[in-house]
């Protein structure tokens, strides 16, 4: 696989409080004809961050996805989506229960993912 990614970094005001710092990746494997690109769009404000992440694929999907997280010094929380859209609905058929969003949810692939204490466990249902 061969990545290169390409990141500037702005202030977006004077006292340098507010830092957005793009980030273009791109991915390509070497042995199969796949490829991905990706926009990260963070924006920061002291230990807060909120990103926008976007990303294409050569099977032609595109994924939009948000995150923020809390950074102290010793932990970090963080919490969002890669699939935006999928979430969305997810959240809509857990919060109107008639049988058409059953049948929505059941479609749809769900996941969650947590990090406890440097293990990662992922749910899938």
């Amino acid at each position: 696989m061969l990545e290169l990614s390409v990141n500037k970094q702005y202030w977006l005001d004077g006292n340098e409080r507010f830092k957005f710092s793009p980030t273009l990746i791109a991915s390509k494997e070497l042995m199969y004809n796949g490829f991905t690109a990706a926009l990260v769009a963070p924006v920061q404000m002291g230990k807060y961050t909120a990103t926008v992440v976007s990303s294409y694929n050569d099977l032609k999907l595109f994924n939009l996805g948000a995150q923020f997280m809390y950074k102290a010094n010793n932990s970090e929380f963080f919490i969002g989506t890669e699939q935006l859209f999928q979430s969305v609905s997810l959240a809509r058929s857990a919060a109107n229960p008639p049988e058409k969003s059953k049948l929505l949810l059941a479609r749809e692939a769900t996941q969650a993912s947590a990090f406890i204490s440097g293990r990662h466990l992922n749910l899938d249902t």
